[in-house]
């Protein structure tokens, strides 16, 4: 799921582009979803990775961080968008996703089954 939502949230890179205010809404509405979507399936990668007792800490460091991000990213885009244009910072946005996917891919392990003794007991009846 995550996989597919980074693969929609580079749309908004067209976002100088586009020729009128119809397809930049359309393109921002996909880009909108797919972030809202990536908001909520890390939650549940969260959940799985950490122990049930430390989710909330996890979760809420993490909405944290966010806050902090996004107060730091909305004072300088201003500026930014000043001196380097709209389009860069937009192509900036549009390799986020991808990147965090790459990283999440990088630091997540694959998920090894339990050797249940109750299991093993049945299989050998």
């Amino acid at each position: 799921m995550l996989t597919v939502t980074a693969c929609f949230a580079p749309l908004c890179a067209l976002a100088p582009y586009l020729p009128n205010a119809a397809s930049t809404l359309a393109v921002f509405s996909i880009v909108a979803v797919a972030c809202l979507s990536w908001l909520f399936t890390i939650s549940v990668v969260v959940a799985e990775a950490f122990p049930v007792k430390n989710v909330a800490s996890v979760l809420g460091i993490a909405g944290g961080f966010g806050a902090l991000g996004a107060v730091l990213f909305n004072s300088f885009v201003g500026s930014l968008m000043g001196t380097v244009g709209a389009g860069k910072i937009f192509l900036a946005m549009a390799v986020l996703h991808p990147v965090a996917i790459l990283i999440l891919w990088t630091m997540t392990r694959k998920e090894q089954p339990k050797n249940n003794s109750l299991l093993s007991k049945q299989n050998q009846s």
